[in-house]
């Protein structure tokens, strides 16, 4: 891992090539030399074929993967945001097949979704990077270490959401790339400026080689403000921002909203 990750952008929950494509035209119109991260969402649900509305399925990451390739994009992470659930925390109901596969190690569920876009990554090597997000609170030393000796070149962001003892988790995190404060975990919560930062302080002191992320609804009507005020209270403009709900409509990702946040969080950060 190289000794500091450089600060990215981030828009997530994206879901067709052509949202893919218009972000990174947008990005790249802003100047800015950070990168940007599109972030795909998919859980437990769309590697099983269970109907969700919140969760891609593997067709559609790799339709996504695809455009990425065809437009030899650089400056630009393609990030797998993963959500899964331990068996005691699925309903009593849950059928078989998708208790075993919840009681898989975690980093048996990554292969399920991510193997063929990494042997095709290491294969054909694209500029961009190739990023996993870890959205469990329980995520733990074994997982990321076990993550990390299997796919050796993903970039592994990690959500911390409860930041209660997080001094005693830090250990836990010693694979990772980057750590992402967020209590909202795209919610649409609001970023606690004050709190997340003392998050940020703790991270700078045992690992302050990776790279932070902040995020809590931001959009592009806040994302100026939040950003100064994140800058002048860490002391850096070097972290990385991710902004989901607050970019969607009821059709979806609203670009022009994207756009706008992508626009003003460059003016602010580079």
């Amino acid at each position: 891992m190289e000794k500091f990750r450089q600060a990215y952008t981030g828009v997530s929950d994206v879901r067709t090539p052509a949202e893919a494509r218009e972000l990174v035209r947008a990005h790249a119109e802003t100047g800015s030399t950070r990168k940007l991260m599109i972030g795909l969402v998919v859980s437990y649900k769309g590697l099983l074929g269970i109907p969700s509305d919140k969760s891609l399925t593997p067709s559609q990451i790799t339709g996504i993967y695809e455009a990425l390739k065809g437009m030899e994009s650089s400056n630009v992470m393609f990030a797998l945001h993963y959500y899964t659930k331990r068996p005691e925390e699925l309903p009593k109901n849950t059928e078989t097949t998708t208790l075993h596969f919840s009681n898989r190690p975690l980093s048996s569920q990554v292969s399920v979704l991510i193997n063929t876009i990494y042997e095709d990554f290491i294969f054909t090597n694209p500029i961009f990077d190739l990023g996993l997000q870890l959205n469990m609170p329980w995520v733990n030393f074994h997982d990321i270490k076990e993550i990390r000796s299997k796919f050796p070149k993903l970039k592994i962001i990690v959500q911390i959401s409860e930041f209660s003892g997080l001094i005693e988790r830090m250990h836990n995190y010693s694979d990772a790339d980057y750590l992402l404060v967020d209590a909202s975990r795209g919610m649409g919560i609001g970023i606690n400026i004050p709190a997340s930062v003392d998050v940020y302080g703790v991270i700078d002191q045992y690992s302050r080689e990776k790279g932070k992320v902040f995020a809590g609804a931001f959009s592009s009507s806040n994302v100026e403000q939040r950003t100064i005020e994140l800058a002048r209270r860490t002391g850096t403009k070097n972290f990385s921002i991710d902004a989901q709900s607050m970019l969607r409509n009821q059709d979806g990702l609203d670009l022009d909203a994207a756009r706008e946040y992508l626009r003003r969080s460059a003016a602010v950060l580079g």
